[in-house]
This record gives structure tokens, C-alpha cells and sequence, in this order.
């Protein structure tokens, strides 16, 4: 991993980390790879066989050791002018080495949904199809993809998101390595806090914070908190009763670029001192809650160029 930070997040058992560059994820005491790589598309000839003439659409995904499977490659299609059927000269052969198996997809005649087919082992790189029977399991990983690399990584709502530049990519429902890139949500700035709560995301990018309430992507109300920043590793979540004996629920404190503030359920957002005292902005920073003699203590360390606060 270098020198460059690393941003991580654990759910059910495993550790989802990426540093900007690289994504991966740590289970059992090992590391491997966050999703797979996708299958390039893939291209047929017509060979003699017993399926009837028309356009047919194939598709292929990887299978890894532990059953995970893919994103599927870009369908591609083949029209038979007579009976035949579907040979595959130059399947591609993966760069992962857990991957176990390669499943081809195929649909039924003229049709656009894709079937399940057969599996061949990861380095078989020709295959053939000549029967018109298929498997009833339609293709579920289609437009699907690993998560990209970026700067940070946290659990929201059954779903792991990625913050990368301006960017966040959520991930599908409960399936952490596969991500729908199109479900993407730009904010225009670098992003430098992604905080949840029971109820939403605490979001600062840029200049501003702002709280996406909700908890599907599709459907986030976005409130603009503050015309100020966050500095980035500076977050910590928390239970809200250990800050606040009065609240209930979850909380996200931070270091902003002018104050300490804390985010709650609901998109309550408190600068805890920005009326008492101003500390040096610098780029990046680490943080921790701590129990001290009866009280609650944030503790950050901030490092780079200072800015007075």
C-alpha cells in the first residue's frame, strides 16, 4: 500500500479498504481482491448445431472461489441465417487468480434477457453452444463492476459507498463488490467526509456540508448544512448517548475547517466551538472519542500546511 492512507470500513466480517489507488478486502486475515475484474466482451462464430435461425446475444462473467461472480462483459451478439450453432474461439482468460470458473449467458431466440448457459474453468478459452435448452437463472450482474478506488470507504444502510474526487459510488443492496456506476452522485468538489447516521449522510465536499437524508441513494433529499468544509480523516461515529445523554441514536463528530462540529440523526449539525476558539486548518488529519474522568473527549492531530482558523 505505500504511503498513502488508507480509508477502511468493516461489515459482517470483512475489512473493504482502498488508498486512492488500490481497493481490496481483508477476511479471514487475508487480503483479496474487492470485486472482480470485468470480462471483456466476447465474439461468436456459427458452427453446425440445433439451434434455429435468428439473433442470439451471449455474454460472459467471472466466478470467484468463494461464489462471487462478476459484473458481465458487453453483450455481444451473433445472427445464425441457418440452423446452427455458437462457437467461442478467444474467451479471456482472468488476471485473478481466484477466479474458479468463467459462466456463459445466452438468450433464447431473437430474445434480450440473458440465461445461464454452462461454466467452463477460468483458463478454458473456447467454448461451444448447439442446444437451444438454457437454465432458467437470468443474468444479475449485467452493467455491474468492482468499486473504483478512492479516498474514502464507510457502511450506510445495507449498501458500502466509495467517495472518489467529486464522486460517491454506492454499492448494490447487501452485494459490497459489485457496484452500478451509473447510480453515481456528483457534488461538484473534492469529497472529504462521508459521516452516516441512522437517517442519512453527513457530506462535506468543497467549500460545503450538507446532509443527503434518506437511506437509498435513489432517493436522497440533499440539505445544505454550512458554507464550509470538512477536514478530511478527521471523522469519528459514535453513539449519540456517549456525547449527548439527552439523544438517542447515532452521531458523526469531525473536525471542520472552522470548528469542531457533530452530526446527528435527523441532519442536526452542531459547531461545538467555533464561537470559543479557532484552531489551524491543515489538509488531513486522524481523530478518536476517548472516556476521560466522566467526560467524552475528541482528540485530532492535524497535519500539512497551516491556514489560520
Amino acid at each position: 500500500m505505500g504511503a498513502r492512507p488508507v480509508s477502511y470500513d468493516s461489515v459482517a466480517g470483512r475489512v473493504y479498504y482502498t488508498n486512492g489507488v488500490q481497493t481490496g478486502v481483508v477476511e479471514n486475515g487475508a487480503s483479496r481482491s474487492w470485486g472482480l475484474e470485468v470480462p471483456t466482451t466476447i465474439a461468436a462464430v456459427a458452427v453446425p448445431g440445433a439451434l434455429p435461425a435468428g439473433r442470439y446475444q451471449f455474454a460472459l462473467t467471472y466466478i470467484r472461489t468463494d461464489g462471487q461472480e462478476s459484473g458481465a462483459s458487453r453483450a455481444g451478439f451473433l445472427e445464425l441465417t441457418a440452423p446452427g450453432g455458437l462457437s467461442f474461439p478467444a474467451l479471456p482468460v482472468p488476471t485473478d487468480p481466484d477466479v474458479l470458473e468463467k459462466a456463459l449467458y445466452i438468450t433464447k431466440l431473437n430474445g434480450s434477457a440473458l440465461y445461464y448457459a454452462h461454466t467452463v474453468l477460468a483458463a478454458t478459452i473456447s467454448t461451444t453452444f448447439t442446444s437451444p435448452a438454457l437454465g432458467t437463472a437470468m443474468l444479475s450482474t449485467q452493467h455491474l463492476s468492482p468499486p473504483p478506488a478512492g479516498d474514502i470507504v464507510t457502511y450506510f444502510a445495507g449498501r458500502v459507498y466509495v467517495a472518489a474526487g467529486d464522486t460517491l459510488y454506492p454499492s448494490r443492496p447487501y452485494a459490497y463488490e459489485l457496484f452500478d456506476l451509473r447510480e453515481a452522485i456528483r457534488l461538484g468538489d473534492q469529497i472529504t467526509l462521508v459521516g452516516p447516521v441512522s437517517d442519512g449522510l453527513f457530506v462535506a465536499a468543497g467549500g460545503r456540508t450538507m446532509f443527503l437524508a434518506g437511506r437509498d441513494p435513489a432517493g436522497f433529499d440533499l440539505r445544505a448544512l454550512a458554507t464550509y468544509g470538512a477536514i478530511p480523516r478527521t471523522s469519528y461515529r459514535e453513539s449519540t448517548s456517549a456525547l449527548d445523554p439527552a439523544r438517542k441514536g447515532s452521531c458523526v463528530i469531525w473536525a471542520s475547517t472552522r470548528g469542531v462540529c457533530v452530526g446527528f440523526d435527523g441532519g442536526d449539525m452542531v459547531n461545538l466551538t467555533e464561537s470559543r476558539f479557532a484552531y489551524p486548518v491543515q489538509e488531513t488529519g486522524a481523530a478518536v472519542v476517548r472516556p476521560w474522568r466522566g467526560t467524552q473527549q475528541f482528540l485530532t492531530t492535524l497535519r500539512g500546511t497551516e491556514t489560520p482558523g
